[in-house]
């Protein structure tokens, strides 16, 4: 599950919905005030935003190995089953599924540290008066790895359990 979860995390386009106020240079303060900003609505995900790609850059590496070991991690677990050796592929699945977790969890730190430093000062109003330039929410994908990272924390702890006992 947490393979499924954090591949469908990663090549969805779905990780940041944000909303960004701009001035309306047109607007000529007698018109309605919901004129005096032009929205600007984005869906980005880590690999579709070109022109804000620090955040992929420094996090993209970490999804990367995560998943690898995840693939790592499944592989041993099956051999766990079935294998001479059992107990050792149980703990070998069991110590991929947790460092592929602690990866995941450093990959998810890194993308939303870097995002919200490249967006700055955008986040909180110039005034009381006029709203917050800049809105976001995590999307799906985010949420998708999230719980990848949850589930593969879940199946790291069950397996060195069935190591020890």
């Amino acid at each position: 599950m947490a393979f499924v979860a954090v591949a469908i995390g990663l090549v969805t386009g779905h990780w940041l919905y944000s909303k960004e106020k701009m001035s309306n240079p047109k607007f000529n303060r007698t018109g309605d005030h919901e004129l005096e900003y032009l929205s600007k609505f984005t869906v980005s995900g880590l690999w579709t935003l070109c022109y804000t790609n620090h955040a992929v850059l420094r996090s993209a590496p970490f999804f990367f190995m995560a998943t690898a070991l995840l693939v790592v991690g499944e592989i041993s677990c099956f051999l766990g089953h079935f294998a001479p050796r059992r107990r050792y592929f149980t703990f070998l699945s069991g110590v991929t599924f947790i460092l592929s977790g602690l990866l995941l969890l450093l990959g998810l730190v890194v993308y939303v540290s870097v995002f919200t430093a490249e967006i700055g000062g955008k986040l909180r109003p110039s005034s009381s008066l006029q709203p917050p330039m800049f809105t976001y929410t995590y999307g799906y994908s985010f949420h998708l790895v999230v719980i990848g990272f949850l589930a593969g924390k879940v199946a790291g702890t069950s397996a060195i359990f069935l190591f020890i006992y």
